[in-house]
């Protein structure tokens, strides 16, 4: 015999992303201005632990100078509690600083998620719009969902942070003109087991 018991989990847990504006443009222009042209570097993917080129990802990255790491964790935080409720304790930024990351023409980053073994206390992901979406044409956040994956416009406005589970599959369709720029982050927590 079954019995039928109430269920104790969290009803939103399949939401795959939760956008929101957080910061106008004018500081957004500020975070853009702080960037080096000499300090971009090509940006590896992890494979059998260690950090190669790939064909899957094409972008630069940076880590910027001034980061509003406060107001970051906070909306994290807040949207984690509304929504998911993981275990999530800090931005790790010895090890796993949030990047600013720059996507030119040809640039992309196919379907991954961004928890592996080697960075399994990911368990939140962010990203935040730094690019006006008419500066360039592709170069989408995508989030999989089956047969009903679509493309997301609200995704592409200017100080517009995403925040989701780092175990969610996402990609960034190829860039076909101009070059966007977002800032990406990971929450930590306790292993994901």
């Amino acid at each position: 015999m079954l019995f039928s018991l109430p269920s104790q989990s969290n009803k939103l847990i399949t939401t795959q992303f939760v956008s929101a504006k957080l910061f106008d443009d004018n500081y957004i222009d500020k975070i853009v201005n702080d960037l080096s042209d000499n300090d971009w570097q090509d940006t590896l993917v992890n494979k059998n632990s260690n950090d190669v080129k790939s064909e899957n990802r094409i972008c630069q990255s940076q880590i910027p100078k001034n980061l509003p790491l406060e107001e970051l964790l906070r909306a994290v935080k807040q949207v984690n509690n509304e929504y998911w409720k993981l275990n999530i304790s800090h931005i790790d930024l010895a090890f796993d600083s949030p990047q600013v990351c720059k996507y030119n023409e040809g640039g992309l980053f196919n379907w991954h998620i961004d928890t592996t073994k080697d960075k399994s206390t990911r368990k939140l992901a962010f990203t935040m719009q730094l690019s006006d979406p008419k500066d360039y044409e592709g170069g989408d956040l995508q989030f999989f969902d089956g047969d009903k994956t679509r493309l997301n416009t609200e995704l592409r406005n200017k100080g517009t942070i995403i925040i989701f589970p780092s175990f969610v599959w996402h990609r960034i369709t190829p860039i076909t003109k101009g070059t966007r720029l977002a800032l990406v982050g990971w929450v930590h927590g306790d292993c994901i087991k």
